[in-house]
């Protein structure tokens, strides 16, 4: 302590002789005078270059990385003006022959007009369909291909609007001009189904792709692969599937076509005319039911193909109606369908109703629960079409004689859409909520009921259902 005590007071002595005379020698060596040198600056500015002259490692690696950013928003520039100022990817060289190669197929030339039109450019989805090997079902003008787990996508003629996998979507694609994206329709025509190519870019999920080179009017379909093990020579195709994603969902108008359509027949029907011409309007549903007693006077047996050759009546009208429209189908190449149900009685549809009830509460549903299940796809007695006996369902062998909704993508039912109506049958449960919520019942693609050929045509060319056209609930 007594040593920190002394080493505090000396540091506080003054300076003595000899250190004087040292510091006096030294300041007369000095050349400046520090007392006209300027005051020391401390704004912000000399700051900085203080900084930069203490960092000079730093300043450099900085100023490089800012020439490389200007470089790169420079190259940025140009290719951006470059892509705008460039064909896209919807604009082709007009006039110009158009290549287009099938996956691995030898390029094919098009005349420009063959496949540009209305400043649409199509593709023809048949030859992609044949090179997939896709199932193709249909009619001449209603055509559905079919990809790996049951994925599909369908097509009418001059429609503008796909179904993809169940649901209905806008074919809505950008013109060749580029200055509007407008709705487009699918040509289907015997042996071809024009598409439009940017529609189909975005409706394949997997499977397959598109490549459009506009500066060289060339298209290049490929085929995707999928590597096995992060193997590229253990490389497989991808699933071929459609989607609906990107699309938005296409809304039926109350009328598509206000002009009313002539029938055309691929057999006489001299001898069933009048049956098909005839008017049956009675309209049963759970509004509108009937009596335990009702039953037609003129059920007449089908002559047609049936479920494990059983007997089925129809009234005659529709009977014989019905065996028109199913030699119709065999003579455009339909074989695979045949009536699994018809005329119903009132007991018969009542046990067949309790016994869909039943099935409910033995899977743990209450009475109510059970009843309000089986009332979404099952009439109770009364309130069946079939006690009408203006009705039918169709099935098929492929189907093993099934009653589901898989039925709309048989040629049977592709076939029914375009023609039935020729015959007086109308689609009696269609798809959207909006008519089920009219009709009271589900989807059912198998359900198909007479009416006769004039109101058929209506019903069917204004996507009506029977309650609409008849102004009923």
């Amino acid at each position: 302590m007594k040593r920190n005590k002394t080493s505090v007071k000396n540091s506080r002595d003054p300076l003595s002789a000899e250190e004087l005379t040292v510091l006096e020698a030294g300041m007369e060596h000095m050349q400046d005078d520090r007392s006209k040198l300027p005051p020391h600056d401390r704004s912000e500015h000399a700051h900085i270059w203080r900084f930069l002259r203490n960092h000079k490692l730093l300043c450099a690696v900085s100023i490089l990385l800012a020439l490389l950013l200007l470089a790169g928003l420079v190259v940025g520039v140009i290719l951006l003006i470059h892509h705008l100022t460039a064909p896209t990817d919807t604009q082709l060289q007009e006039g110009d022959p158009i290549t287009v190669t099938f996956f691995d197929r030898d390029p094919m030339e098009f005349d420009y007009d063959s496949l540009v039109k209305d400043g649409v450019f199509y593709i023809d989805m048949m030859t992609v369909a044949d090179c997939l090997n896709l199932k193709i079902s249909g009619t001449e003008h209603r055509l559905c291909f079919e990809g790996s787990d049951e994925s599909r996508i369908l097509f009418e003629h001059e429609k503008t609007y796909a179904t993809i996998n169940g649901f209905a979507v806008t074919i809505s694609v950008p013109r060749i001009d580029n200055k509007e994206t407008s709705p487009a329709p699918a040509l289907v025509s015997a042996g071809s189904c024009l598409v439009p190519v940017s529609f189909m870019s975005e409706a394949v999920e997997s499977g397959f792709s598109f490549k459009l080179n506009s500066e060289t009017n060339t298209l290049r379909i490929r085929r995707v692969l999928t590597m096995v093990d992060n193997n590229k020579e253990n490389a497989i195709p991808s699933p071929v599937l459609f989607t609906s994603d990107p699309f938005e969902e296409y809304i039926f108008p109350e009328e598509i076509d206000p002009t009313p359509r002539n029938p055309v027949y691929s057999i006489d029907i001299s001898s069933y005319e009048k049956y098909i011409l005839a008017e049956e309007l009675l309209l049963v549903n759970k509004n509108n039911p009937l009596k335990s007693s009702h039953e037609p006077n003129d059920l007449s047996k089908l002559t047609c193909p049936t479920a494990k050759g059983k007997e089925y009546y129809l009234k005659k009208n529709a009977a014989r109606a019905l065996s028109a429209m199913m030699a119709a189908m065999k003579a455009d190449g339909v074989t695979d369908v045949y009536v699994t149900s018809a005329y119903r009685s009132y007991a018969r549809q009542e046990d067949l109703y309790d016994s869909y009830v039943q099935m409910h509460k033995n899977e743990g549903m209450s009475q109510a629960q059970a009843e309000k299940m089986a009332s979404t796809y099952s009439a109770r007695a009364g309130e069946s079409e079939h006690q009408s006996g203006l009705c039918i369902d169709f099935t098929t062998n492929s189907m093993n004689g099934a009653l589901e909704t898989d039925f709309e993508d048989t040629d049977a039912f592709l076939w029914l859409s375009e023609h039935a109506w020729e015959y007086g049958f109308i689609l009696r449960y269609p798809e959207s909520e909006k008519k089920v919520a009219i009709t009271g019942y589900d989807y059912e693609p198998w359900h198909y009921r007479f009416v006769g050929r004039a109101a058929a045509e209506e019903i069917d060319r204004r996507r009506l259902t029977l309650e609409e056209y008849l102004g009923k609930a």
